[in-house]
């Protein structure tokens, strides 16, 4: 399945942000940006330049084109967005169980 590039992105991010050892506050100061400049990348709220992909493979040491290659870092590390995971799992409750267990479901949700 192909994937929006958007994602790819934030997966290649993470994954090389992470085997760097960076935290996203690192990661920040080392591209001269603020920390909610990278939480906003990685929690898709803002979209980054083509001069900030550079600056920042250039502060990962890797390629700016291994960002935004759809096999930029292993298949098995993927971008996990709970709030999508979440709805994911209520449509297939409500499909193949019911109203009851998606009632069960939302109480328990409502803590999370």
């Amino acid at each position: 399945m192909e994937r929006n590039i958007r994602d790819v992105f934030i997966n290649n991010l993470i994954y090389y942000r992470n085997k760097a050892n960076y935290s996203q506050q690192e990661l920040s100061l080392k591209i001269d940006c603020s920390f909610n400049y990278i939480n906003s990348l990685e929690n898709k709220n803002c979209t980054p330049s083509l001069q900030k992909i550079q600056k920042i493979a250039f502060a990962l040491n890797i390629k700016p084109s291994l960002l935004l290659e759809e096999d930029g870092c292993p298949k098995n590390y993927l971008y996990f967005n709970k709030n999508e995971f979440i709805s994911s799992l209520k449509q297939q409750v409500e499909e193949s169980a019911g109203n009851t267990l998606q009632e069960k479901l939302d109480s328990i949700l409502k803590n999370y």
